[in-house]
Protein backbone atom coordinates (compact mmCIF):
# COMPACT_ATOMS: atom_id res chain seq x y z
CA UNK A 1 0.00 0.00 0.00
CA UNK A 2 1.28 3.30 -0.86
CA UNK A 3 2.40 5.75 1.97
CA UNK A 4 1.23 9.46 0.69
CA UNK A 5 3.95 12.19 1.98
CA UNK A 6 3.42 15.49 0.76
CA UNK A 7 4.70 15.27 -2.95
CA UNK A 8 5.00 12.04 -3.27
CA UNK A 9 3.88 8.47 -2.80
CA UNK A 10 6.39 6.02 -1.73
CA UNK A 11 5.95 2.29 -2.22
CA UNK A 12 6.48 -0.10 0.88
CA UNK A 13 8.34 -2.45 -0.80
CA UNK A 14 11.85 -2.98 -1.90
CA UNK A 15 14.43 -5.61 -3.17
CA UNK A 16 15.42 -5.93 0.46
CA UNK A 17 11.62 -6.79 2.33
CA UNK A 18 13.03 -10.49 2.92
CA UNK A 19 15.13 -9.27 5.04
CA UNK A 20 13.69 -8.98 8.49
CA UNK A 21 13.37 -5.28 9.70
CA UNK A 22 16.24 -6.02 12.88
CA UNK A 23 18.10 -6.24 10.26
CA UNK A 24 17.87 -2.90 8.82
CA UNK A 25 18.92 0.40 9.87
CA UNK A 26 17.28 3.74 11.05
CA UNK A 27 18.13 6.39 8.48
CA UNK A 28 17.52 10.02 7.22
CA UNK A 29 17.28 10.83 3.28
CA UNK A 30 17.83 14.46 2.72
CA UNK A 31 15.17 14.47 -0.24
CA UNK A 32 15.65 17.59 -3.15
CA UNK A 33 12.58 18.73 -5.23
CA UNK A 34 13.26 20.46 -8.61
CA UNK A 35 10.13 23.05 -8.41
CA UNK A 36 11.14 25.23 -11.05
CA UNK A 37 10.11 22.25 -13.38
CA UNK A 38 6.71 22.05 -15.13
CA UNK A 39 4.18 19.73 -13.63
CA UNK A 40 4.23 18.04 -17.21
CA UNK A 41 7.01 16.71 -16.12
CA UNK A 42 6.94 13.49 -14.46
CA UNK A 43 7.98 13.77 -10.62
CA UNK A 44 10.12 10.70 -10.81
CA UNK A 45 12.06 13.33 -12.84
CA UNK A 46 11.86 16.06 -10.38
CA UNK A 47 12.67 14.35 -7.01
CA UNK A 48 16.50 13.09 -5.98
CA UNK A 49 17.63 11.24 -3.27
CA UNK A 50 20.49 13.68 -2.52
CA UNK A 51 22.02 11.36 0.73
CA UNK A 52 21.14 9.36 3.41
CA UNK A 53 22.57 9.71 6.73
CA UNK A 54 22.13 8.45 9.59
CA UNK A 55 21.13 11.15 11.81
CA UNK A 56 17.79 12.90 11.61
CA UNK A 57 20.39 16.73 12.85
CA UNK A 58 22.60 16.20 9.96
CA UNK A 59 20.24 15.89 7.92
CA UNK A 60 17.96 18.67 9.12
CA UNK A 61 21.46 20.41 8.88
CA UNK A 62 21.79 19.62 5.69
CA UNK A 63 18.51 20.34 4.14
CA UNK A 64 19.07 24.26 5.54
CA UNK A 65 22.09 24.59 4.20
CA UNK A 66 21.08 23.43 0.80
CA UNK A 67 17.30 25.41 1.06
CA UNK A 68 19.37 28.74 1.96
CA UNK A 69 21.84 27.76 -0.86
CA UNK A 70 20.23 26.93 -4.05
CA UNK A 71 16.46 29.19 -2.82
CA UNK A 72 16.88 31.02 -6.03
CA UNK A 73 17.43 28.02 -8.09
CA UNK A 74 13.50 26.57 -7.78
CA UNK A 75 14.65 23.74 -5.54
CA UNK A 76 12.80 22.83 -1.93
CA UNK A 77 14.25 20.14 0.07
CA UNK A 78 12.77 17.83 3.36
CA UNK A 79 13.90 15.31 5.95
CA UNK A 80 12.30 12.00 4.58
CA UNK A 81 12.70 9.23 7.57
CA UNK A 82 13.89 5.56 6.01
CA UNK A 83 15.15 2.16 6.41
CA UNK A 84 18.71 1.49 5.35
CA UNK A 85 19.44 -1.98 4.64
CA UNK A 86 23.19 -3.23 5.19
CA UNK A 87 25.49 -3.60 2.95
CA UNK A 88 25.10 -7.29 0.82
CA UNK A 89 28.14 -9.24 0.21
CA UNK A 90 28.49 -9.90 -3.41
CA UNK A 91 28.94 -13.37 -4.95
CA UNK A 92 30.80 -13.90 -8.09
Amino acid sequence: MPHFCGLLTVRRHSKYQHMPRATKQSGFAVVRVDTFQSESVPLVNRVTVKEIVFSREVAEREVARLSKLNAAKGCEYFVAPTRVAPRLKVVR
